[in-house]
């Protein structure tokens, strides 16, 4: 991205609002996996949970954090400063690749693709992500998926699709279903109709991506092997009863925006958005902004429903509240 005097006011003003949104996490929110840390230290953090998942990055961060004897309030509040530093550079990444492929002059549709941007991003997953201690990972993750993303579809460039793919998988695998929706995005964004050239490219991103987790799940049971770790399993793949009740709690979730915010913020935003940009689409009789709010909207919400399945019915949301501990009163 090139650095301008515009780019950097809208930078500054996203990362603002993001710290102002996250302003009680900036206080040092305390989560279930503040607590392991505690309890096991860094390294033990590090070697029976990063390192365990195969989340290497993770793993690196704890140990330098175990050499600096880092106070564990300080490193959850220096990690989520840092997750919402690239998580808003992220949302600049889909701002200028979306201005680039709609080629828009428009002040005003400049600042609904924003819009847009920032809560394709900040989406309602990614608000449960930024109470966990790995936060800033999961954010790094997100960015290179949205640049192996830009790689594979717009670029052309399968070395680097594959280079920025593997770093987003050994970060947290478990953010790639926004590489799965981005991918859908810039496709639309790339290819205005159906053609021969599309499928063939997505065909090659599907069996590069599939070959990339197989190797992510080799190197993760080799460590598995290696490391003799206290984790419990956490997935139950239960899916059909998981799918039906977490259906259930799902309109609740998204209300109550995981309790981490008011109620009902998440969807007014979305709804306000989409109240707008329609207006806006009457006015210049163009709809396209309208089906793309809808389309990301729809598919934030499907790609992370999926991955709730693989959870523990009954999960979410109800139970949340169990898992977190007042700092205040630690």
């Amino acid at each position: 991205m090139k650095i301008t005097k515009e780019r950097i006011i809208t930078f500054m003003i996203l990362f603002i609002i993001s710290c102002l949104l996250y302003h009680t996490f900036l206080g040092g929110f305390f989560s279930i996996d503040t607590m392991k840390i505690i309890n096991l230290g860094y390294d033990g953090y590090g070697f029976q949970y990063s390192f365990y998942d195969a989340r290497i990055i993770m793993g690196i961060i704890c140990m330098i954090a175990n050499f600096l004897h880092i106070n564990i309030k300080i490193f959850y509040i220096i990690m989520l400063i840092m997750s919402l530093i690239i998580s808003t550079i992220t949302v600049m990444k889909i701002v200028e690749i979306v201005k680039e492929k709609k080629k828009e002059k428009n002040q005003l549709s400049n600042i609904f693709i924003i819009i847009i941007a920032y809560l394709f991003i900040f989406n309602f997953m990614t608000i449960d992500n930024m109470q966990w201690i790995e936060n800033f990972v999961i954010a790094l993750s997100i960015w290179f998926f949205i640049l192996s993303a830009e790689n594979f579809i717009i670029r052309n460039n399968i070395k680097k699709g594959i280079l920025y793919c593997i770093i987003a998988v050994f970060c947290y695998q478990g953010t790639i279903n926004m590489f799965i929706i981005t991918i859908i995005l810039f496709t639309i964004l790339e290819y205005k109709t159906i053609q021969p050239k599309m499928i063939k490219q997505l065909i090659v991103v599907i069996a590069i991506t599939l070959s990339i987790v197989l190797f992510q799940f080799i190197i993760k049971k080799v460590l598995e092997s290696c490391i003799n770790s206290m984790q419990p399993k956490r997935l139950n793949l239960q899916l059909y009863s998981n799918i039906i009740e977490n259906f259930k709690n799902l309109p609740m979730l998204l209300w109550n925006s995981i309790y981490l915010f008011p109620s009902g913020w998440y969807l007014g935003c979305i709804a306000i958005t989409c109240m707008v940009t329609c207006i806006y689409a009457i006015r210049t009789r163009n709809i396209k902004p309208v089906l793309i709010i809808i389309l990301l909207f729809l598919l934030s919400i499907v790609s992370s429903f999926l991955l709730l399945c693989f959870y523990p019915k009954g999960i979410f949301p109800s139970n949340r509240k169990d898992f977190w501990i007042d700092w205040s009163k630690f």
